[in-house]
């Protein structure tokens, strides 16, 4: 009997996937959960500013990204209203044709809070007042 355990065991080992690269990093077997790129208007160049919201598959933090598909740069400030009442401002500017990067957002995931919605409440396009 216990020789039949090791050979399963062995067995078992032999054929497990190794998540390991070639600098012994750690890779996680499970993505990250996002939304889709949620747009922010419905016309004008507004409809091209997208926000997706992502949390960790640990789901103990999560973080935003936004997204610029006019041929324009543009800067924006955002608000998150969380489930839990808590808000999240921030500002940042966005390339023409691009996205951020990741920004910290710990109440995204949904063991935290989650958002409930979401705003920007300031966009200035290059060339306009208040963009920089």
């Amino acid at each position: 009997m216990k020789i039949l355990i090791i050979l399963s065991l062995i067995s078992l080992l032999s054929t497990t996937k190794d998540f390991t690269t070639n600098s012994n990093k750690v890779i996680s077997s499970k993505e990250n959960r996002c939304t889709s790129w949620d747009p922010w208007g419905t016309s004008g160049q507004e409809r091209l500013l997208y926000l997706k919201i992502c949390e960790y598959s640990s789901g103990g933090s999560g973080y935003i990204k936004f997204k610029n598909s006019n041929n324009q740069a543009v800067r924006i400030s955002y608000k998150l209203t969380f489930n839990n009442g808590k808000t999240q401002t921030g500002s940042t500017n966005i390339s023409a044709n691009s996205e951020t990067n990741k920004s910290s957002c710990f109440n995204c995931a949904q063991k935290n809070s989650g958002v409930k919605y979401w705003s920007l409440t300031k966009i200035a396009f290059e060339g306009e007042e208040g963009y920089w």
